[in-house]
């Protein structure tokens, strides 16, 4: 997966914004998220060239009256520019998941339990809706560490699995050691986590929380 500052060929045709940011997101590896109704109507001059991903961005998003923001090293947010060089501030660099842009009706998460833009939540989050989870093929907790960063798991002998987010948590060998990465189901918390050997199935969201 191609890092934001590594040189990327890009074919992206011109037309709606909201197509060419699926274009870009697919051949540069990138996660996009964005509110819909921002793009509405907002056209975009393509691009035909090999460059880095934050100058294709720049190019993309040229006249749009937007900006962006790496949230994380794998995820990109576009935002309203709150003024011209808005788009110039960039944070850490970001390669993504799977296929095309992601779609989030209003981009809003629950992770400090409450909706809210995910522009607003003071944490790194990875956000994937039913239909993300669809399109990238995720259907178990094992394929959902290969789409988010930062995360890796291990199993027990005793069939438990212990998570690690940015190199913390708990090596446990004992089915009766707490995990130190905490796993809530509908705002349950799960205590022994069988993440791993459930199918998603009628999924509606799932969050990863990062930390700031």
């Amino acid at each position: 997966m191609p890092a934001a500052s590594a040189a990327t060929a890009f074919h992206i045709r011109s037309g709606a914004l909201d197509q060419a940011l699926h274009q870009f997101s697919a051949q540069s590896g990138m996660q996009v998220l964005f509110d819909p109704a921002l793009l509405t109507g907002r056209q975009s001059a393509g691009l035909d060239a090999t460059t880095t991903a934050r100058a294709a961005l720049d190019s993309l998003l040229k006249g749009s009256g937007l900006g962006y923001q790496f949230t994380d090293e794998h995820t990109v947010v576009i935002k309203r520019a709150s003024r011209p060089a808005a788009s110039s501030r960039r944070e850490a660099p970001a390669a993504s998941g799977a296929d095309g842009a992601v779609r989030l009706e209003a981009v809003t998460v629950t992770a400090e339990r409450k909706s809210e833009h995910i522009e607003k939540v003071p944490i790194a989050v990875s956000a994937f809706t039913g239909q993300d989870l669809d399109d990238k093929k995720i259907e178990t907790g094992a394929d959902l560490v290969k789409s988010t960063p930062n995360v890796s798991f291990t199993k027990t002998n005793f069939a438990s699995y212990n998570f690690q987010i940015r190199g913390i948590g708990t090596q446990a060998l004992s089915v009766t050691t707490d995990p130190a990465v905490a796993v809530s189901f509908n705002d349950t918390p799960l205590i022994r986590n069988r993440l791993f050997e459930q199918e998603y199935f009628d999924v509606d969201n799932v969050e990863v929380l990062r930390g700031p």
